[in-house]
């Protein structure tokens, strides 16, 4: 049996996951980015979400197969409740509820964290199932944006949509940083997603 296992991303980690963003860049439009970020650049963007959100990889006998991570939305005090997130599958590999799992581990841990609501922005395509999936986990629908993106020859459609995870309190807890989450709440996330994958 294979040996799967959900974890924290490691700085030496950031070659395997560009690769894995890699065709999403070059084939796709699911990211506006154009051309794949130098290594060194990638690895800062892990390091610098590491500083106060996860940034979680799934692997299978140790190779990466997906990742996930959350993100600020925008740099107000008011914003620290809400976060972005964000999830990229090694091709081949979709269908087979990897993301799932992996989506659900990023959204307990930010419940841990205080997050109230996250936000996911979303190319709009026919060949690309990004919505489907996000409503399938409870996400809903709060924008839709026309022509907002320009890729490879065509305009592309973004929408927004969103999940409510807390409980809006008038006195919130306040936000903790990744790093000051109980080590033992996080592996019992991960293996109840890795159990809930092996079944």
């Amino acid at each position: 049996m294979n040996k799967i296992k959900i974890r924290f991303a490691e700085e030496n980690d950031s070659n395997e996951i560009l690769d894995i963003y890699t065709p999403y860049i070059l084939n796709t439009p699911i990211t506006f980015e154009y051309d794949r970020p130098d290594e060194e650049e990638f690895k800062n963007r892990i390091v610098k979400t590491k500083k106060l959100y996860p940034y979680l990889v799934y692997t299978i006998d140790s190779r990466i197969i997906g990742y996930a991570y959350a993100s600020q939305y925008k740099n107000r005090k008011a914003y620290d409740y809400t976060a972005e997130i964000s999830i990229y599958i090694k091709e081949g590999y979709k269908g087979k509820h990897i993301g799932q799992n992996l989506y659900m581990s990023l959204i307990e841990i930010l419940k841990l964290q205080n997050l109230q609501l996250l936000y996911a922005c979303i190319t709009i395509h026919p060949t690309l199932k990004s919505s489907d999936f996000h409503k399938k986990l409870g996400f809903k629908e709060i924008g839709y944006f026309e022509k907002s993106g320009f890729k490879d020859g065509q305009w592309y459609d973004t929408a927004w949509y969103s999940l409510e995870i807390g409980d809006f309190k008038p006195n919130p807890k306040e936000f903790i940083p990744i790093n000051k989450i109980n080590k033992e709440k996080l592996n019992k996330i991960f293996r109840k997603y890795e159990e809930a994958i092996n079944k």
